[in-house]
């Protein structure tokens, strides 16, 4: 009877001491600034239980990350590009989102779909499979149904830290087991937290020290024109919807000159309601990814033009037949940038084949011209 108490004694110590340690695991300073903020927002399990949502409006682009200006000027005004029918539909449960919008130049373009905002552009992401639906933005009008096309790898990340900048998405990730919590710190009137998620993307959350709700995220994503970038999405002008406080607005800024690249205005937050089937379909997957640079997509909106931006289809190095020093961002020697129609082997990997000794059947030699020095 002496020995069944003392192992019931030793029971209940062993029982206490793992349950301080629980709760001091969880008053951690990094995890209460995250419970502060869902509960700011409506609550962690209100935030947990979210299904769906959908969010509906329009916005505008920052032209090639404002680098598109009339000059290079730091001070030469904006050009814009009008985002009209946005739609970002997000499945909680399963991680995959969707991006929809039609986009248009907000000034003298050549380009017909794209001075009237004709085309339309369809971005989904599954877990970490990107695919598009649809040419994109300056591509001709299709004729028939648009066929999903695989986006490659490098579009799914880009297209995971887009979707981890917004107040619900980011939260959730942060209260995620499988996540770290780092560097709590303060700035002026918020409080900064370093969240790095399950597949090692590493975002910076601000949360507002008197409302304690989030203020913006941060993330470093790669661009095809000016190298690695450090977006900020800020969130403002929060509403309830269903017991869930969300933003209607959100500005990016880059750290490029301080270009506010991307604005969206929201006309409609759409929490829990039935949405389409985002999941990826079997061709995707089992179709060949393409390789590349993800060209340096739009954070904000998720669906820039890849035409207009540095083309999946086309490496960054792609601008001449071939590269001049340094173009590549590798640091590569001049002769190594290759060309688009160049895969594995260098563009000029044969010899000058010799001249033609006499014409060929049915035709003439050509007059000999010089070599041009340029």
């Amino acid at each position: 009877m002496h020995n069944r108490g003392v192992v019931l004694s030793l029971v209940a110590a062993i029982s206490t001491a793992f349950a301080i340690g629980l709760a001091g695991q969880g008053a951690a300073p990094e995890r209460q600034l995250v419970t502060r903020a869902a509960d700011a927002l409506g609550g962690r399990d209100r935030v947990m239980a979210l299904k769906t949502l959908q969010i509906v409006g329009y916005g505008e682009l920052a032209y090639f990350n404002g680098g598109g200006n009339i000059t290079g000027d730091p001070d030469a005004p904006q050009k814009w590009q009008k985002v009209l029918e946005y739609t970002r539909t997000i499945d909680l449960e399963h991680w995959r989102t969707r991006v929809q919008q039609r986009l248009k130049m907000d000034f003298v373009f050549a380009s017909t779909a794209g001075q009237l905002g004709l085309n339309r552009t369809n971005e989904t992401m599954d877990g970490d499979v990107a695919y598009n639906i649809g040419g994109g933005f300056l591509a001709a009008p299709q004729s028939g149904t648009p066929q999903p096309q695989p986006a490659g790898p490098a579009a799914a990340r880009q297209r995971r830290v887009e979707l981890l900048a917004h107040p619900i998405t980011i939260v959730r990730a942060a209260l995620d087991a499988s996540s770290k919590l780092s560097n709590l710190r303060k700035q002026g009137n918020l409080q900064l937290v370093d969240v790095t998620v399950r597949q090692g993307d590493t975002l910076t959350l601000a949360v507002n020290g008197t409302s304690n709700l989030p203020a913006w995220v941060s993330y470093v994503g790669p661009n095809a024109n000016l190298g690695d970038v450090t977006y900020r999405t800020a969130f403002a002008g929060y509403v309830p919807e269903k017991g869930i406080q969300l933003p209607t607005g959100f500005a990016t800024t880059i750290d490029f000159r301080n270009v506010v690249q991307s604005k969206l205005y929201v006309d409609r937050n759409i929490v829990d309601a039935p949405i389409a089937d985002l999941s990826a379909p079997a061709s995707v997957r089992a179709a060949q990814p393409p390789q590349g640079p993800p060209g340096g997509r739009l954070c904000a909106f998720a669906s820039f033009i890849e035409e207009v931006q540095g083309a999946a289809r086309r490496r960054a190095d792609e601008v001449r037949p071939d590269g001049w020093p340094w173009r590549e961002r590798r640091g590569d020697r001049s002769g190594d940038a290759r060309p688009a129609g160049s895969r594995c082997r260098h563009a000029d990997h044969r010899a000058v084949p010799a001249a033609f000794s006499a014409p060929p059947a049915g035709g003439t030699l050509r007059r000999a011209h010089r070599l041009s020095a340029s």
